[in-house]
């Protein structure tokens, strides 16, 4: 049993993504450059990271639908959302990544059934 439905994800998904959306449009694009410490990651690269973050779920469950998760995988998906963030320099690109990204996987939410949504995947 789950509690939300793959419909009742995407519209929360996507309310949150807009709100994030909005927030990335609202930044003047000179602050995207400012980070708070040394060594921390500025602005833009932490909403590129945002927009980057479902690359993990989706590959995970959407493509691969792995029933297990090992420290090789991780690191794989890891590296693949790292050069998609890294790809994105731009508050233009951050944004596009943000409202591209985010509906592909607001798409994906929606089209889960209530049987792939109690699946577990174990940790190896």
């Amino acid at each position: 049993m789950t509690y939300y439905s793959g419909k009742e994800l995407a519209t929360a998904f996507r309310t949150v993504r807009q709100n994030t959306i909005q927030t990335a449009q609202d930044i003047p694009e000179g602050q995207y450059g400012f980070a708070a410490a040394e060594g921390s990651m500025s602005v833009g690269q932490m909403v590129a990271h945002v927009a980057a973050s479902t690359n993990f779920h989706y590959q995970l469950h959407g493509v691969d639908r792995k029933a297990a998760l090992t420290m090789q995988d991780f690191g794989a998906y890891m590296g693949q959302a790292q050069a998609i963030q890294g790809g994105l320099t731009t508050k233009a690109a951050i944004i596009d990544a943000l409202t591209t990204r985010g509906e592909e996987f607001a798409t994906f939410l929606e089209s889960l059934t209530d049987g792939q949504l109690s699946e577990f995947v174990n940790w190896r």
